[in-house]
């Protein structure tokens, strides 16, 4: 394996995997348990999304998130190379979110479900976490890689928690598609409502403000604001905020993050963009 140098970090998170796993050894339940519902194994196809990592790195991963039905929201890529540098593309772009997920691949045990898979006789509770699924596939420290993950019981949502550096969090929010940063452009249907979520910190007086460049194609709904799950003083959490795709056209969402309080002429301090294609007209029903 690579000398991952400052990415040794602990990522494990065994307290909330041992919740949702029925019967399962620790080590069992960190390395994940099997699915054991109807379609689980159904995953999205990485057949038609062409490498864009380099051939003789020997730690090369492409991720695959999507919905089931929808299979491809969004690709990713992560390599770390021999010195332990890691980089990545898609919502893997930033420096810290590729080191985050390239310290969560110094776990021996991450390193054997991505390789071997999750054992084949977990028992696992009865517990719906979304359609979301996701593919793995790639090198790992010189090993093949052909993994796969969903969140339709309660191993697969602990197994899901656990690679959550590498996959992100789930792309469901109860109602419809969730995206989150880097996952531009956005394809939807008419009629259908989508959330966009983004870090967001409000002690700090900052919000994400939305300007939509086409309301007759997208509108914008409510803003809600998620708290982290494990609360300390300053700590950020998620703003989601809802959109409705009104009719077939296309359209720029802009966010930026900046008090509301300060002149419009402050520059934000930072800004995501989406483009969002809205396929098909609205069917009225008499």
């Amino acid at each position: 394996m690579h000398r991952w140098g400052k990415f040794q970090q602990s990522v494990r998170s065994t307290t909330a995997i041992g919740a949702v796993c029925v019967g399962v050894a620790l080590v069992g339940a960190i390395t994940a348990c099997a699915a054991d519902s109807p379609g689980a194994d159904t995953v999205p196809s990485t057949s038609a999304v062409p490498s864009t990592l380099p051939a003789d790195n020997t730690t090369a991963l492409e991720i695959v998130v999507g919905v089931e039905g929808e299979p491809k929201i969004t690709v990713a890529s992560l390599s770390v190379d021999d010195a332990g540098v890691a980089s990545g593309t898609g919502y893997l772009a930033e420096s810290t979110r590729a080191a985050s997920a390239a310290a969560l691949l110094d776990d021996p045990a991450v390193v054997k479900r991505l390789v071997e898979g999750p054992p084949a006789d977990q028992m696992c509770t009865e517990i719906y976490g979304g359609p979301d699924i996701a593919t793995v596939t790639g090198t790992l420290g010189g090993q093949a890689v052909n993994a796969s993950f969903h969140r339709n019981n309660g191993c697969g949502i602990a197994d899901w928690e656990l690679f959550l550096p590498l996959l992100t969090r789930s792309h469901w929010d109860g109602a419809g598609r969730l995206y989150q940063r880097g996952e531009s452009p956005i394809a939807v249907a008419a009629g259908t409502t989508f959330s966009i979520e983004l870090e967001s910190n409000p002690t700090t007086g900052y919000e994400w403000v939305v300007q939509v460049s086409d309301t007759s194609v997208v509108t914008a709904g409510a803003s809600t604001y998620l708290p982290p799950a494990d609360v300390k003083p300053g700590a950020g959490g998620y703003q989601r905020i809802a959109f409705t795709a009104a009719s077939a056209g296309t359209a720029t969402i802009t966010l930026e993050y900046r008090r509301s309080f300060e002149p419009a002429t402050t520059p934000a301090v930072d800004t995501v963009t989406y483009d969002v294609t809205v396929k098909g007209d609205v069917t009225v029903k008499g």
